[in-house]
């Protein structure tokens, strides 16, 4: 299976064909240093009672139809409350 062609790629611009190729040969594309960077964590239990209790007050009916722009408008709202009682987490995204 060496060299069975899975995909072609004859179509992707260099500047990718040049990133796949540094991904076969092993190299990073990013520094791991550089990749992420946590600011801050929160407890699951934490966040999923005030998911719950936003829920059970109808807070996600209120942010309009079920769409992913409802679910990311809970999750800032969430972090806010979140950031009210920890005290020690920016809430501001990064």
């Amino acid at each position: 299976m060496k060299n069975e062609a899975v995909a072609n790629l004859s179509h992707l611009p260099p500047a990718a064909l040049e990133a796949i190729h540094q991904i076969l040969r092993g190299e990073e594309l990013v520094p791991r240093s550089a990749a992420i960077r946590i600011s801050c964590s929160l407890r699951h239990g934490d966040s999923a009672a005030v998911v719950g209790l936003a829920r059970r007050l109808g807070l996600e009916e209120l942010l309009g139809p079920a769409c992913g722009k409802r679910t990311i408008a809970l999750g800032l709202i969430v972090v806010q409350v979140l950031a009210l009682f920890q005290g020690r987490c920016d809430p501001v995204v990064r």
